[in-house]
């Protein structure tokens, strides 16, 4: 598109509203040296702007008279957002222009752009130049919905009517449509699946292979190009698609052709490119070729026709959530018997899906009672927690099925005697809070307050029942969980609470029968589980 003017734009301010006599006797002395000046250079230029009826109004000059039209654009602020407004005819000598804006508004800014009727622009982007949409008065300059339309019902979208009437010829190809499995994907999870669909004007030739008249056969080569940020391709995917002729009578008619094209995420060299957002752009190729035969030109190729080009974005999100903090935090120890529990988690491309998840206390879920955001999830116990060490599970996806988990350790310690010793390890363990930290109950050289930060046994000189004393391996008392069914101390009722190691926090009954959590991970030879018989 050409513009005539040497200087892009001509622009110009009204904000007559509220101002005084003299303000708008300045604007007007302004505006007067602009005018001469422009009408001195020979370019476009608006000559006069005043505030009249409750409008604004514009008298200005074009370069080209009745060759050109002008787009108008305008702003509330010199530091906002310039919009086309309206267009309008270029015109012999002086012309008028009115805003239809509320009078309401103080002030407002414009500016004119002039385009020759010859070479007009297409300001909204939709195919159809200005000209042909403002001299049609079902379609708008300004919607670019509207190509797609077929604003008079006969069978045939405004976009192809403006190609056929610029181009003095239907269109051979039109791509109509496209259609995603998802404006967000993640290739961990789901390829990208594109569907385009066609539209294909058949030729004579393509009819005639229709009643076997000709052994020549028809596609659409598409081709599918993958850019990122930079604008650089990084994958192409092409691939040929047959045009079924069958019920094809002549050639005005048209054929539908559906197609397809996956992206797995990634480039050509095989690697999965980073989280983004990509641009995909569909071209499809109406071809004729030739069957394979003694002939002369067998299988050659002979491109009939090229569609327009769609742009549209797709965001691949291969990350699951972040799980951001804990409260209270991995390790972290309390006295509150209800401790508040709080998880923190953001995913910055496709965000989380609230309905995935999952937070269990203890192996409990208690999603149930908890609230839940798309960045938080919190949890107030219902009743107190008991005295002793406590695990926080959470399980979440983000909104294409990413998958994210986490968890923390806590423990809930209150020592009345402020001996070093959690009151619930005492009861535990030793069954009141009288023997001290320095004691040795079980006689195997380590004290009590050794074995609790060693996760000794106290009343067992070897814990792990391993056959090696506590005190011959210091450094790993525990080497495998033992549960004894019938130790008054561990079970209460239907539950086994066991505190070492740190993945067993407590076994328990589920329909009659004792079950043993498993631990995170591979198990490692040490980290086997015995059990005694239930007594």
């Amino acid at each position: 598109m050409t513009e005539y003017i040497k200087s892009k734009w001509q622009g110009t301010c009204a904000a007559w509203c509220g101002m005084n006599r003299w303000a708008r006797f300045l604007l007007i002395a302004v505006l007067g040296l602009i005018g001469a000046a422009c009408l001195l250079a020979g370019e476009l230029r608006i000559g006069q702007a005043e505030h009249g009826k409750g409008h604004f109004k514009l008298k200005f000059n074009t370069n080209k008279g009745t060759n050109a039209y002008v787009q108008i654009w305008a702003t509330d602020s010199l530091t906002g957002e310039w919009k086309i407004l309206d267009f309008d005819w270029g015109q012999d000598g002086t012309q008028g222009w009115t805003d239809p804006a509320s009078p309401d508004i103080p002030q407002r800014f414009y500016r004119l752009r002039e385009y020759s009727l010859a070479e007009p622009g297409d300001a909204d982007n939709d195919g159809i130049d200005d000209v042909f949409e403002m001299r049609h008065p079902r379609l708008d300059p300004l919607d670019p919905s509207d190509a797609r339309k077929d604003s008079d019902g006969d069978g045939i979208c405004n976009l192809e009517e403006y190609q056929a009437e610029i181009k003095k010829g239907p269109l051979k190809i039109i791509l109509d449509a496209v259609s995603l499995s998802a404006d967000a994907f993640s290739p961990s999870v789901t390829n990208l699946l594109i569907s385009p669909e066609y539209r294909v004007r058949p030729t004579d030739a393509h009819v005639g292979a229709a009643h076997g008249q000709n052994n020549k056969k028809f596609y659409i080569r598409q081709t599918v190009e993958i850019g990122g940020g930079s604008g650089q391709i990084i994958r192409r995917l092409t691939e040929d698609f047959p045009i079924d002729p069958t019920g094809v009578k002549n050639a005005a008619e048209y054929v539908i052709v559906s197609t397809s094209a996956t992206w797995d995420g990634r480039n050509e060299q095989g690697t999965l490119v980073a989280d983004g957002s990509y641009t995909y752009k569909i071209t499809g190729v109406y071809l004729r070729v030739n069957e394979a035969g003694g002939g002369q030109g067998a299988g050659k190729e002979k491109e009939i026709a090229v569609s327009d080009t769609i742009e549209e974005t797709a965001l691949l999100d291969a990350t699951g959530p972040q799980t951001i903090s804990f409260t209270p935090a991995d390790g972290a120890s309390t006295d509150d018997l209800r401790q508040r529990i709080e998880v923190v988690f953001q995913d910055a491309l496709s965000g989380v899906a609230t309905g995935s998840v999952i937070l269990k206390l203890d192996w409990i879920d208690v999603t149930g009672g908890a609230a839940i955001t798309g960045t938080n999830v919190v949890y107030v116990p219902s009743a107190d927690l008991l005295e002793g060490r406590h695990i926080v599970q959470i399980s979440l996806q983000d909104n294409v099925g990413n998958l994210s988990s986490g968890r923390i350790r806590f423990t809930v310690d209150i020592d009345t005697d402020l001996d070093g010793l959690p009151d619930w390890w005492e009861k535990m363990y030793l069954g009141d809070l009288a023997s001290g930290p320095t004691n040795d109950v079980d006689r195997d050289g380590l004290s009590n307050l050794q074995e609790y930060q060693l996760g000794g046994d106290p009343g067992n000189s070897d814990t792990d029942r391993d056959e090696f004393p506590d005190a011959f391996e210091p450094n790993y008392i525990v080497s495998r969980a033992f549960i004894d069914w019938g130790d008054a101390r561990f079970t209460r009722g239907d539950d086994y609470i066991y505190t070492m190691p740190d993945w067993l926090l407590r076994a328990y009954k589920e329909g009659g029968e004792w079950v043993i959590p498993a631990p995170p991970g591979p198990i490692s030879p040490l980290s086997s589980v015995l059990a005694s018989p239930p007594t």
